[in-house]
């Protein structure tokens, strides 16, 4: 695997706690039912729609709500009517999914169609009728509250793709064609080295197929930044079975932005009275993933001083490779 190189910006993860119990409770169905023997939904108390909503007591939303936005419930609710472009993102936030809405957890907050939507049959149409029941002005400005903002959110989203796309295509267009020649070259030098170089070592040649990573989120990247990267796409699998995870080599500027590099790179056997090709190829740097400084500088540790990587010409890169991954040399200490 070849990496070159910005800082690593990983993806953040979003964890969605789900419920196993997709029934009514005894209690929320008896209030449920008496709720449904109403005539006026006006009569339904603050007290009846937090327990229907699955919202705390009143005094304590209120707390909660004067702790997060110095403003009790019914504030931020008064201003829907009257003005809802005034709102916070938190306001808003508190308004459609409750005061005790985490960011994550699908459960959390008021109910909506997810507290129901596996319950039975006949425990649903009880839910949507109630729902139904008590629907309001407030509710109606609530729903359009929540397309505008969906569509403010969504325009966001289209503007980050945009500027991302747009980042890509211009890191691409500076460095594309340095990139291409380099997997050539790569890829070139292989095919010289176990086919011309070693006997019988034409199936070789397949068995080091490597998988080449190219981001502008790399550039300049550190070693530990890359190392990161590198361990989260071998923990979520990005790697094809039966390919070797425990090194990876890394391109640097310099080998890309050389003017010569398909003639540095040619594998030349040393000559006889000639200087060893060694001194003047390019090199890249191979890569212990699983690095840790701590334990390596360690007295007792047999790599002590070894810094976690190693340079190595790309004429020679083949050999240690197959040295590495196909010679029983599993640590770095015989590597």
């Amino acid at each position: 695997m070849s990496l070159k190189g910005k800082e690593v910006e990983l993806p953040r993860e979003v964890y969605h706690i789900l419920r196993a119990n997709c029934r009514m409770t005894p209690e929320d169905k008896a209030l449920y039912e008496r709720i449904a023997t109403f005539t006026d939904p006006k009569s339904v108390t603050r007290a009846e729609k937090n327990q229907l909503f699955g919202l705390p007591p009143s005094d304590e939303e209120d707390r909660l709500c004067l702790e997060k936005i110095g403003l009790t419930v019914s504030e931020p609710n008064d201003k829907i009517m009257i003005s809802s472009d005034t709102l916070s993102q938190l306001e808003v936030t508190i308004a459609m999914f409750g005061v005790t809405h985490v960011s994550g957890n699908l459960y959390s907050g008021k109910r909506d169609l997810l507290w129901y939507i596996e319950f039975e049959d006949e425990e649903k149409e009880l839910v949507r009728k109630i729902h139904d029941f008590l629907e309001n002005r407030y509710d109606i400005e609530m729903k359009y509250l929540h397309q505008k903002r969906s569509e403010y959110y969504s325009q966001i989203r289209e503007q980050q793709r945009e500027k991302r796309e747009q980042a890509c295509n211009d890191y691409w267009e500076r460095t594309d064609e340095k990139w291409r020649v380099f997997r050539g070259t790569y890829n070139m030098t292989a095919d010289i080295v176990l086919s011309r170089s070693w006997r019988q070592a034409f199936f070789l040649i397949e068995t080091h197929r490597s998988r080449f990573v190219s981001d502008p989120l790399l550039d300049e990247a550190s070693i530990d930044d890359l190392r990161q990267r590198f361990v989260t796409m071998r923990e979520r699998g990005e790697f094809a079975n039966g390919r070797a995870t425990d090194c990876f080599l890394v391109v640097d500027d310099t080998v890309l932005d050389h003017d010569v590099i398909s003639l540095k790179t040619s594998y030349k056997p040393k000559r006889p009275g000639k200087p060893d090709p060694w001194e003047s190829t390019l090199s890249i740097r191979a890569v212990d993933p699983d690095y840790n400084n701590a334990v390596s500088m360690r007295s007792e540790s047999n790599t002590s001083g070894f810094p976690g990587e190693i340079t190595i010409p790309i004429s020679k890169v083949f050999d240690w490779l197959y040295y590495s991954s196909m010679s029983k040399s599993e640590d770095w200490e015989t590597r």
